[in-house]
């Protein structure tokens, strides 16, 4: 049996020649294969920087183990893309942000921005984040203090939120500066009371466009400026009610969506013969998330809130208990746009006495500006002096109301 011996060639290397094909690429131009394959190593041009938090840094390999060097080294690069390794921290400190920097992770990093770290914004800049999660603490100045121009912010499935501790916001726009905040997948973006995501002021609008399963939280907007929300896919979820945000505009695109907001109604509500019409009360909600922020329709009063200018159809029906009525009695479902009485179906008693349920419904379509009210009422007036309850069940009473842009 014979055996095959595998020769070294590493020991040769320097004592094979070398000769150079375009010496001006080289400095200084090597003479053997030794030397030119050092040169090679210690030139590879880096694509992306580590940031590995704790770790030994090496810069020949694109690692670093704390924040600022990271941050300066992937900054220096012609296309910035800083990469974590493990969840690390952005001490106190000002960076100056690279006209379009991707930061990323290994495995749904955390970043958590602590008090006293800034980021210095040119005229026109984006910041691609795609983490698990990106927090801060700051309490004396905000994350990003924006120029006179424009800040894009890109979110892919990453979790923005505002640390317990923080009191000033993520971005500050200036008095002519805007921002665009995009999300792509699973995001949350959620500020609090003082802390909001975007603080906007000044004439230009800033916008805020939300995406697939986007969670746009409570007190994330702020300021006198215009912010636009944009939502193109109906399963985004969000909330209007922003308290320190004045000059909110909402707007609902990407197609037609169906019902948005879907109701029943199960009480007994009375009405007195012959009084005026009632609002109806205490709806059970199955469906209030399908493009339309989570508060437009408060289901104890009864009242839907348009949260965007467009058209609307509405169609409810009530379901009225077995009453004995004089001829001409009327039983009724009425829409109102504002308060006013815009559509009304009537369920008229054709011979006196008849002792049967009462089935009535309206239809119409509502041409709404944003922050308008819709609201279902009803009336029984059957001349017997007898009030009369709604039947309770939940088939027969019902509510349904769209969107559809105009």
């Amino acid at each position: 049996m014979s055996t095959m011996t595998t020769p070294s060639f590493a020991p040769k290397a320097k004592q094979i020649g070398f000769t150079a094909t375009t010496p001006g690429n080289w400095s200084p131009v090597p003479t053997n294969d030794e030397d030119a394959i050092n040169q090679l190593a210690a030139n590879r041009v880096l694509t992306q920087v580590y940031y590995d938090n704790g770790a030994t840094s090496n810069p020949a390999q694109g690692i670093y183990g704390d924040f600022p060097s990271a941050f300066a080294a992937a900054s220096a690069l012609t296309l910035p893309y800083l990469v974590l390794v493990q969840s690390g921290t952005v001490p106190a400190g000002t960076y100056v942000l690279p006209p379009t920097m991707f930061i990323t992770s290994v495995d749904f990093a955390d970043l958590d921005i602590q008090n006293g770290a800034s980021f210095v914004a040119s005229d026109y800049n984006t910041l691609d984040l795609d983490l698990a999660t990106v927090s801060w603490a700051n309490t004396s100045a905000p994350v990003f203090s924006l120029p006179s121009k424009q800040f894009n912010l890109i979110l892919n499935g990453t979790v923005l939120v505002a640390d317990s501790s923080a009191t000033q916001p993520f971005i500050e726009t200036s008095a002519t500066g805007s921002v665009i905040i995009s999300t792509a997948d699973d995001c949350v973006v959620d500020g609090a009371v003082g802390a909001p995501v975007l603080s906007a002021s000044g004439t230009e609008v800033s916008f805020v466009w939300l995406s697939q399963m986007t969670t746009l939280g409570e007190d994330s907007l702020a300021g006198t400026g215009q912010i636009n929300i944009i939502v193109f896919d109906p399963s985004a979820i969000y909330s209007l009610t922003q308290p320190a945000a004045t000059n909110v505009k909402l707007s609902i695109g990407g197609g037609t969506p169906t019902a948005q907001v879907g109701a029943v109604n199960e009480t007994a509500q009375s009405f007195a013969d012959g009084a005026a019409s009632s609002t109806i009360t205490n709806w059970i909600v199955l469906r209030n998330q399908s493009g339309f922020p989570s508060g437009s329709f408060n289901a104890t009063t009864g009242v839907f809130t348009c949260p965007a200018s467009g058209l609307y159809p509405v169609t409810a029906q009530l379901e009225y208990n077995a009453i004995a009525s004089n001829a001409g009695g009327e039983f009724t479902c009425s829409i109102l746009h504002n308060g006013t009485l815009i559509m009304q179906g009537v369920n008229t008693c054709p011979v006196a006495g008849s002792n049967v349920k009462r089935t009535v419904s309206a239809t119409v379509l509502v041409g709404a500006s944003q922050g308008d009210t819709i609201s279902i009422q009803g009336s029984q007036s059957s001349g017997l002096g007898s009030a009369v309850t709604l039947s309770g069940s939940q088939y027969r009473n019902t509510l349904s109301i769209g969107f559809m842009p105009s």
